[in-house]
């Protein structure tokens, strides 16, 4: 499957056809797909602007598990829980 220079609409029916056709009990749909996309992503990005924040900080002797560590804890001091953000994190 290739996305490039599709609207989303296509490329997320392209995807739930191929769970569909592939995946017997596949229940997700072109909208669960792109609301599910949309959460990843989102939460992705205010990982990331935690993860900067503390990379901003160039600690000495910070190796990248500790940073990540702490651009955990910061991403749960700011936004609280988050299901992807601490899942995928």
């Amino acid at each position: 499957m290739y996305s490039n220079e599709q609207h989303r609409t296509t490329f997320y029916g392209k995807v739930a056809k191929y769970l569909k056709d592939h995946k017997a009990d596949s229940t997700h749909s072109q909208t669960s797909l792109t609301s599910r996309w949309r959460m990843i992503n989102r939460e992705t990005v205010k990982f990331c602007g935690s993860l900067a924040k503390i990379e901003a900080k160039n600690a000495s002797g910070t190796i990248a598990e500790m940073k990540i560590e702490k651009a955990r804890e910061l991403f749960k001091e700011i936004y609280g829980f988050s299901q992807v953000g601490m899942y995928y994190a």
